[in-house]
């Protein structure tokens, strides 16, 4: 598979691989990632792999036109594109849709071994420059844009965020109810006829609920 978009999406076939080149993004299926890597190592420069397609030359300035626009490596399967019994535009969309049909319909890397007479006979006729476009489709249509996984990130920092205010605010409300249960706990000892400095040193009584202070209070009175 091969497939480019200057939209960026979150692959959901397993074994994809992303590239990135000229605000493009290129997603490829890993045995296409790898059959272009080995053509790489064993042909660094493009005209000795060229020279192995014979016949018709007539996209030769295509070719070399995807070899410097593509990344690294699919780069190397420009020359397949001699395959195509037409004209291909050099045009980086459609070279990829081409090169896709293509790779999907050949093992590249064991292509090239074949004997001269089967090379010679295997073309593709322009309809190529349209198959792809459905499967292009399947795989846009199960692949998530980048900007959704952005948000998803985001609402899961808000709700983190908002989590440690909930927190922050129930700790404040607990301070503040036990500062005025102190309050409270004064006047009622200062009502029973103590007064405040008399309570200096002496631990305040811990009220834990609404029946203990009624309590404290009903023996003061």
């Amino acid at each position: 598979m091969i497939v480019v978009s200057k939209i960026r999406y979150l692959p959901i076939t397993i074994n994809t691989l992303v590239l990135y080149k000229d605000e493009h993004f290129y997603y490829l299926s890993r045995d296409v990632y790898d059959q272009a890597l080995l053509l790489m190592n064993n042909y660094p420069i493009l005209k000795n792999l060229s020279d192995i397609f014979e016949g018709s030359k007539m996209n030769d300035s295509t070719v070399s036109w995807f070899f410097e626009k593509a990344p690294h490596p699919i780069n190397i399967l420009a020359p397949y594109l001699f395959l195509v019994n037409g004209p291909v535009e050099q045009d980086i969309e459609l070279c990829c849709g081409v090169l896709n049909a293509i790779t999907n319909m050949l093992n590249v890397r064991s292509f090239i071994n074949k004997p001269s007479e089967i090379r010679k006979s295997v073309s593709f006729s322009l309809l190529i420059k349209e198959e792809y476009k459905i499967e292009w489709n399947r795989f846009f249509l199960s692949a998530l844009p980048y900007e959704s996984q952005n948000d998803i990130n985001d609402a899961d920092q808000s709700e983190s965020v908002y989590s440690q205010v909930d927190s922050s605010l129930s700790e404040l409300d607990f301070t503040f109810n036990k500062k005025n249960e102190k309050q409270e706990l004064l006047s009622l000892l200062e009502g029973g006829g103590l007064k405040k400095e008399d309570l200096k040193g002496v631990g305040l009584p811990k009220t834990s609920s609404q029946s203990e202070r009624r309590t404290i209070k009903n023996l003061l009175e």
